[in-house]
């Protein structure tokens, strides 16, 4: 088991191990789509998928960040988006940009990110594939006329389905609805 420690929180994680259809164009029906990423399988175990924002909690402290590190405690199957990097650094540099935090910690929150998505670090990154990339349209489209999903939540939605990396864990309202509208399993939010 790795245990990873920073100033306020610890978190253990041991290891990790397309076809359209959507309103526009729809060649599968739902129960095919739901079939084709595993959405039948109720979430648990020890697979999970974090957007940017919950990852910044883990390396910055925020009034949620022990909520989300009790969450990911003994997960061994830990997965985000490649796109979680830039997403990452951005919101960093803002926080430090804003005064929420100094050019040191936003730093060194930085560094700790790095170690957690290198070889071994306990989070699995999904590539920003080309696949990943046509099915985030085909959320989009799914979504379309009932919830404004933004294309890099998109992304992020696509990265989740494909990876089958259930519950997602998001903050974000927009998201969230989405994922239900999709029947992605959400996980919990802080009470």
């Amino acid at each position: 088991m790795r245990v990873w420690c920073h100033s306020v929180l610890r978190v253990r994680f041991s290891g990790w191990t397309a076809t359209g259809c959507g309103p526009c164009r729809c060649t599968v029906t739902e129960n095919e789509r739901k079939s084709l990423y595993g959405l039948s399988v109720t979430a648990g175990g020890d697979a999970m998928y974090l957007d940017s924002a919950i990852l910044v909690k883990l390396v910055v402290r925020e009034p949620d960040s022990d909520f989300y590190a009790d969450l990911l405690d003994g997960r061994t199957a830990v997965q985000a988006s490649e796109l979680t990097m830039p997403e990452c650094r951005s919101a960093l540099l803002r926080k430090r940009e804003h005064g929420d935090i100094d050019a040191r910690t936003c730093e060194r929150a930085w560094e700790r990110l790095q170690s957690l998505w290198s070889k071994g670090g306990g989070l699995l990154l999904q590539p920003v594939t080309r696949t990943v990339l046509l099915e985030a349209g085909e959320v989009i489209c799914q979504c379309a006329g009932a919830v404004p999903v933004r294309t890099l939540d998109a992304i992020h939605i696509a990265s989740c389905l494909l990876a089958r990396a259930y519950p997602l864990m998001t903050n974000d309202r927009v998201m969230r609805s989405a994922a239900e509208r999709l029947g992605i399993p959400l996980g919990a939010t802080p009470p």
